[in-house]
């Protein structure tokens, strides 16, 4: 199984700071859905990665969470794509979870569900601290420069998912 893990923020969509804004906060970035539709056709699961630490903090509750995922996930759909998990650490910082960026518990969790190898596991970063903890997990990191110039991480970075995922395929012969 191939397997790709997109950081939603920076990568899938425009960067919210928090979704209290519901639905109508939610932009997709130019392509990127487009492109996640080429890796499901393409034969890749697609999974998302993300803090929501706003739901620790009573900053937003799990409704507003599911419908902006509902939203993504519908318009995703309608290009013949899917997004097959959302993982997620719901914790506070206070929390001192495993689970939160920069550590790797939150992607070693991901990597053991679906029975894989770290190795095997390509994952599409935004931000440093998604970067370190999919590193910190063994996973193979991808940086997407982010639309405020922000430079990634330290690992092969692209302008885009679309970019990614035409790296990823033109490797495989697709």
């Amino acid at each position: 199984m191939k397997l790709i893990v997109l950081e939603r923020d920076g990568v899938l969509c425009a960067p919210i700071e928090e979704p209290t804004g519901g639905v109508a906060a939610w932009q997709a970035l130019p392509g990127a859905l487009e492109a996640a539709a080429r890796l499901h056709h393409a034969g890749y699961r697609v999974a998302l990665a993300l803090e929501l630490s706003g739901l620790g903090r009573g900053l937003f509750d799990m409704g507003s969470v599911q419908a902006m995922h509902a939203q993504i996930l519908g318009r995703l759909a309608a290009l013949g794509g899917r997004i097959d998990a959302i993982f997620f650490c719901p914790h506070a910082p206070e929390d001192d979870c495993d689970c939160a960026f920069p550590s790797g518990g939150l992607f070693r969790d991901l990597v053991e569900r679906y029975a894989l190898e770290p190795e095997d596991v390509n994952v599409v970063s935004s931000t440093e601290r998604h970067a370190q903890a999919a590193a910190a997990a063994g996973l193979r990191v991808h940086g997407v420069w982010r639309a405020d110039g922000a430079a990634p991480i330290d690992a092969t970075r692209f302008d885009s998912l679309e970019a990614v995922v035409n790296h990823l395929l033109a490797a495989t012969g697709r």
